[in-house]
């Protein structure tokens, strides 16, 4: 390419877009290191929640199995609070041998409670698994009035998990799991004082079995109305047909069950084959949100439905009554987990499966259709170097931005909920393409997405066209929106120069960045 040609269509495209904005959707590279916060040394990399406490700070952790639960504390930047338990991070000890935290909840007051599951026993020994709640002081240490730091909940059996726990506003705890009643599983929830000794007042024991279908059962996520009843979401499995269904309980403030609720207090309903349900949330209005995954026959598919608080299928939502199809040109997906934004927006969280495994983050209108303001038509997709990903955990910032937790590469991520500065727009309708911060020091953040699969260059030149430096040299990229960390060279001089996205036979998009 002659050098007069190549600045003529440089300058054409950069008049069409100037440099500046974030776009929602896309990595918060002012959060952590470039919209990612690390590990601490001694996490095993793989993240089962996140939340957000009051003060701002974040708490991040499970997925240990170890002898204990682990936890790390962030600031609101996305660094690790090193005053928080041993430089960042505390882990309670289990009298069993080991155990993983599924996920966590704050009291008023700050103080931190994970649910979990642990296991007791070893090889050639009877072994067991019990639901159990840990609890930390806000700074990470482990009370005085709760032992060793963990209650295990006690049902009488030897097969028993933790699944999610909430805070009431009077300070009790709520845990939710299975336990097993001596031929399969049932829903299981239980009700402590804030000191750990059983709340009597919830069905005599402050503990409830309940069986749904007369075969095997899980709870996965409780929810609490403002009325003091409290929403059990799981699976089912039905033997005619022989499937796993989404099940619901609704239960008294008691412990009994609310028989106004669906029929009889229960909703069973059958989405796809394979069913998984991972989370639920009850919006503003009382309808109640749920994700998980199912087979469609063709595809594994990520779905998001949505029930009236009376338990009945909201066939105003989405396709009567629910998102469940296959994404991003029929690739398997998963949703771990759901949010609901200030304005009603919905946001799903979790993973899917193009040349790999990498991480889904959706956001959709409060009537179920993809928000084509986020991401790439509603949907933010990518990986980060060194593993897969799977979104596990989310929360929302009071500023409205999205935190996220996961397995892989990465400890928390954050995203963006609203664009931020001049958003870019490029011609033609493939490729878009933006850079943070802009000017820059050494180092940035290029944030684009695809329709398609291209093998890409992405390079630095300078205004008379010479190849500066090389950031990507011919790299397959598939449909998504990828967020690349570039390190430009310490000899280029400071000055104006051109970010060129390309492929075998054309440039994509071209940024015209300033180095100081």
């Amino acid at each position: 390419m002659k050098y007069a040609s190549f600045l003529t269509l440089i300058l054409g495209l950069t008049l069409l877009s100037t440099a500046a904005g974030q776009n929602a959707g896309y990595l918060d590279v002012t959060f952590g290191d470039f919209g990612i916060a690390p590990y601490t040394d001694n996490n095993d990399h793989r993240n089962e929640f996140c939340g957000v406490r009051s003060d701002g700070s974040i708490i991040s952790g499970g997925g240990n199995w170890g002898a204990g639960y682990m936890i790390t504390c962030y600031n609101p930047n996305g660094t690790i609070d090193e005053s928080f338990g041993q430089q960042g991070a505390a882990q309670t000890i289990f009298l069993g041998n080991e155990g993983s935290g599924t996920a966590v909840a704050f009291s008023a007051s700050g103080e931190i409670y994970v649910a979990g599951t642990a296991g007791y026993g070893s090889s050639g020994v009877p072994y067991s698994r019990r639901m159990t709640v840990s609890k930390f002081t806000n700074n990470g240490a482990i009370p005085d009035d709760w032992g060793n730091g963990t209650k295990t909940i006690d049902y009488g059996t030897s097969a028993d998990t933790g699944s999610d726990i909430l805070i009431q506003p009077d300070g009790k705890i709520v845990v939710v799991g299975s336990s097993y009643n001596g031929n399969n599983a049932d829903f299981a929830i239980a009700r402590l004082h804030p000191d750990g000794s059983y709340d009597t007042t919830f069905n005599g024991s402050g503990r409830v079995r309940t069986d749904i279908a007369n075969n095997v059962d899980g709870a996965y996520s409780v929810s609490l109305f403002e009325n003091g009843k409290l929403l059990l979401v799981g699976i089912t499995l039905t033997s005619q047909p022989q499937q796993k269904n989404l099940a619901m309980v609704l239960y008294n403030a008691n412990g009994t069950i609310d028989t106004t609720f669906g029929v009889e207090g229960k909703v069973i309903m059958p989405i796809g084959t394979e069913l998984l349900v991972y989370d639920a949330e009850i919006d503003m209005e009382g309808r109640i949100l749920i994700v998980g995954e199912a087979f469609d026959g063709n595809t594994q598919n990520m779905f998001i439905t949505r029930y009236l608080p009376n338990g009945i299928l909201d066939t105003t939502f989405a396709e009567e009554g629910i998102y469940f199809k296959p994404l991003l040109n029929e690739n398997d997906s998963v949703g771990y987990n759901v949010a609901i934004q200030s304005d009603g927006k919905i946001l799903v969280g979790g993973q899917i499966y193009i040349d790999g495994r990498n991480y889904l983050l959706c956001r959709f209108s409060e009537d179920g259709v993809p928000d084509d303001t986020f991401g790439e038509g509603g949907f933010s997709v990518g990986n980060l170097e060194g593993g897969f990903f799977r979104l596990k955990g989310m929360d929302l910032q009071e500023d409205g931005k999205i935190i996220v937790s996961g397995n892989g590469s990465f400890a928390l991520m954050r995203f963006l909920a609203e664009s931020q500065g001049t958003v870019i727009e490029e011609p033609g309708d493939d490729t878009k393409i933006s850079v943070y911060p802009n000017p820059l020091q050494s180092e940035a953040v290029v944030n684009f997405k695809f329709r398609g699969t291209r093998a890409i260059t992405l390079a630095l030149y300078d205004i008379f066209g010479h190849p500066v430096d090389v950031f990507l040299s011919n790299e397959v990229r598939n449909l998504g929106v990828y967020h690349e960390r570039i390190f430009i060279n310490g000899n280029v001089p400071p000055g104006i120069y051109f970010l060129i996205l390309s492929d075998e036979k054309e440039i994509l998009s071209s940024h015209k960045i300033i180095k100081q």
